[in-house]
């Protein structure tokens, strides 16, 4: 009952503030952005004789992103 309390609360939380971050900026002009992440894969074939799964850890591998694009007044952007 405490985990579906606390998903219930998280999932109110969201919708509240949804429209705040869903609001898109209408300032003219360009931009750049940038991000980093990390994905940690694992092998998926490794099964045991009983059905549960026995995943191996493989690798940690990294992701780097960058972006530049125009923003019209509009909410339109080209990126």
């Amino acid at each position: 009952m405490k985990r579906f309390s606390v998903s219930a609360l998280a999932l109110a939380a969201a919708l509240v503030a949804a429209p705040v971050f869903a609001h898109a900026d209408t300032t003219p002009g360009w931009y750049a952005g940038a991000g980093v992440g990390a994905s940690f894969g694992v092998d998926p074939t490794m099964h045991t004789a009983t059905g549960t799964h026995d995943a191996k850890f493989k690798s940690a591998d990294a992701a780097f992103l960058g972006s530049v694009g125009y923003a019209w007044s509009n909410g339109l952007r080209l990126e």
